[in-house]
């Protein structure tokens, strides 16, 4: 089993639709898959960052392309998800289009 490199940390993932996410360590389960909440949670980000432990009810195991690294902070994780998202999409210009929330 996937071990994350430490509580507190965050995984940085590519998606199988090339979206680029950071999300805690708890939440990733395997090499191949993640915890993410279920349908089109407004709340996802405020879960992101206070680390909300999944729980089967609100949150489904979905599948992902790579993991991109661990990071110590948040802020860290998104700085560089944002840098992978600029440079797999050349012609955006806008935030918009950088990661699956932001």
């Amino acid at each position: 089993m996937y071990k994350a490199e430490g509580m507190g940390s965050y995984e940085h993932l590519e998606f199988h639709d090339k979206s680029i996410e950071a999300i805690p360590s708890t939440w990733v389960v395997s090499r191949t898959h993640c915890y993410w909440p279920k349908g089109k949670s407004t709340g996802v980000q405020r879960m992101i960052a206070k680390q909300m432990k999944p729980s089967e009810p609100f949150f489904e195991r979905i599948q992902y392309n790579t993991n991109l690294g661990c990071y110590d902070s948040l802020e860290d994780a998104r700085r560089i998800a944002k840098l992978y998202s600029e440079e797999s999409d050349p012609n955006s210009d806008d935030d918009e289009n950088s990661g699956m929330w932001y």
